[in-house]
């Protein structure tokens, strides 16, 4: 089973931009393979999006990552020692919402792209 991809942010804005980095974006789109959280779609629908109707019409046909409780959130972080390592707390949901659903994670965060590498759930694009 092909596993499905979580986007953060950066990668979003980046593909509004058209910058060539997030091509595969498309592909993925295409093929219904891209998930979104919550908060990444928080932190998008703050920004300044051209387009904003058509481009926030399809962020509402795409799947939706599990939102995790703040317990057990807290808990990965002790588990897992992911204090100290440059991390936001939207960087920990994205984390963790991606090992509850099996996900890759796509993101250009150097530290978030670190611990999803450990795991071997980052999506390089491509």
């Amino acid at each position: 089973m092909i596993k499905d991809v979580l986007i953060d942010t950066g990668i979003w804005i980046d593909f509004l931009n058209g910058k060539n980095s997030s091509l595969y974006l498309g592909e993925l789109l295409e093929t219904n393979r891209v998930t979104i959280h919550n908060l990444i779609e928080g932190e998008l629908r703050v920004g300044n999006i051209k387009n904003r109707s058509k481009f926030l019409d399809l962020l509402q046909s795409v799947k939706r990552a599990s939102e995790i409780n703040r317990e057990v959130l807290y808990l990965l972080i002790e588990k897992e020692d992911l204090s100290g390592k440059g991390l936001s707390i939207i960087d920990v949901h994205i984390y963790a919402a991606a090992l509850v659903d099996n996900l890759f994670v796509w993101t250009n965060d150097k530290n978030l792209r670190k611990i999803c590498e450990k795991k071997e759930i980052l999506y390089s694009g491509g």
